[in-house]
Parts: structure tokens; C-alpha cells; sequence
């Protein structure tokens, strides 16, 4: 019984951990996600292509537009247009 209590106890700490660390990556895509659209704005007339901003958030360029879409709900170049 006391394994038990205890195997609880221990499930409850790694399970709040695991959520905090989610919580703290979810916060630095959403930063990076906010200085990307500002640099789009400042930049929105010029080519700014998907390799350009996915080089600059540091993710890889397919990385990149599934976390764009997710955030925004449209497709990185449909963002653009």
C-alpha cells in the first residue's frame, strides 16, 4: 500500500514537470512565432521566402510551416498573399 501511495505521489511530480516543460515550449514557439510575424511585417516588401524565416526561427523549413499553420491557421505563403 505504501508503494502504491508512493508510485502515486511520484506519477502526480513527473506528470507536473512533464506539463511545465510542454507549458515552457509551447511559451518559446509563441515568442518566436511573434518576432517572425513582426519580421514579415517589416519586411513585407520584399521575397521573403519559407527557407528565409524558418532559417531566422531556427527550425528546419518543414518544422517550421507546421508550427506556422498551427499558430496562425493558414499555410506560411498563404500568409503572405
Amino acid at each position: 500500500m505504501i508503494a502504491f501511495v508512493i508510485y502515486r505521489i511520484v506519477s502526480k511530480k513527473i506528470k507536473a514537470k512533464e506539463e511545465l516543460v510542454k507549458l515552457n515550449k509551447q511559451k518559446e514557439y509563441l515568442e518566436k512565432f511573434v518576432s517572425i510575424t513582426d519580421y514579415i511585417k517589416q519586411h513585407c516588401n520584399e521575397d521573403i521566402s519559407l527557407d528565409d524565416v524558418a532559417e531566422i526561427s531556427g527550425f528546419s523549413k518543414y518544422h517550421f510551416s507546421r508550427l506556422f499553420k498551427e499558430f496562425s491557421g493558414t499555410s506560411y505563403y498563404k500568409y503572405l498573399n
